[in-house]
C-alpha cells in the first residue's frame, strides 16, 4: 500500500499539471488578450484600479503569480518607485540601483526574460542587468513607453504553473507597451486634474 501510494501520488499531481495547462493553454487568445488589456488601458481611471484590472487578466490568462509596476520618477529619472503589486503584503518602496536596467530600457523596447539572459554568452551588462532583474523578483521585464520615454516598467514573477514565458506571451506584451505607457500618463495627468480641483474647491470655499 505505501508504494502504491508513493507511485500514485506523484503521478496524480503529474496529472493534475498537465490538465491545469491543458485548460490554461485552451482558453488563451492572444488576440482577444491583448485587446481586452488595450481597451482597459484607453479607460480614463486611477492608476491602481487601472493596473488591478490588468493584473488580474493577466494572471488569469498567462499564469503570472504576480505582476508588479513600478513607475520612473517624473522629476528624477534614475528613481524607480513601485506603483502597484498584486502580492498581498508587498510593502510600496522605491529604488535608485536599477540604473543599467532603465539605461537598457531606454535603448531596447523588446521584453526581457530572466532565462533568456541567464542562456546567453555572458557579459558584464547581461549578468548586471539580470542581477537588476533577480532583485525586482522579474522572470519578465517589459518597459511601459509613452511620448519616447520610459515612463515605467512591467515586471512578472514566475508562473504558477512553472512554464517559460512563450512567443505567444512576448507578443501580448510587446502589444501592450504603448497602451499601458500611455494609461500611467493618463493617470498622471487624473491624479493632477484632482490635486486642481481640490485646491480651487478650497480656495472656493
Amino acid at each position: 500500500a505505501l508504494v502504491i501510494a508513493l507511485v500514485l501520488q506523484p503521478l496524480k499531481e503529474r496529472l493534475q499539471l498537465l490538465a491545469d495547462r491543458t485548460i490554461l493553454k485552451r482558453r488563451y487568445d492572444v488576440n482577444a488578450l491583448c485587446a481586452k488589456i488595450t481597451q482597459h488601458a484607453a479607460q480614463f481611471m486611477p492608476l491602481h484600479q487601472l493596473l488591478d484590472m490588468i493584473a488580474r487578466d493577466i494572471r488569469v490568462t498567462i499564469g503570472a503569480a504576480q505582476v508588479r509596476v513600478w513607475v520612473v520618477d517624473e522629476n528624477d529619472p534614475s528613481k524607480i518607485t513601485m506603483e502597484y503589486s498584486s502580492a498581498p503584503g508587498d510593502e510600496p518602496m522605491e529604488t535608485h540601483g536599477q540604473a543599467a536596467l532603465l539605461q537598457h530600457m531606454r535603448t531596447h523596447p523588446d521584453p526581457l526574460v530572466l532565462k533568456e539572459l541567464l542562456h546567453k554568452r555572458p557579459t558584464e551588462q547581461r549578468m548586471r542587468i539580470a542581477q537588476h532583474l533577480a532583485e525586482l523578483d522579474a522572470y519578465l521585464c517589459l518597459p511601459l513607453r509613452a511620448s519616447s520615454k520610459v515612463v515605467g516598467i512591467l515586471a512578472l514573477a514566475e508562473k504558477t504553473l512553472g512554464d517559460i514565458y512563450s512567443a505567444d506571451d512576448l507578443v501580448v506584451f510587446t502589444t501592450i507597451a504603448g497602451p499601458l505607457g500611455t494609461a500611467i500618463e493618463n493617470a498622471r495627468l487624473y491624479l493632477k486634474l484632482e490635486q486642481v480641483n481640490l485646491h480651487l474647491e478650497r480656495i472656493l470655499s
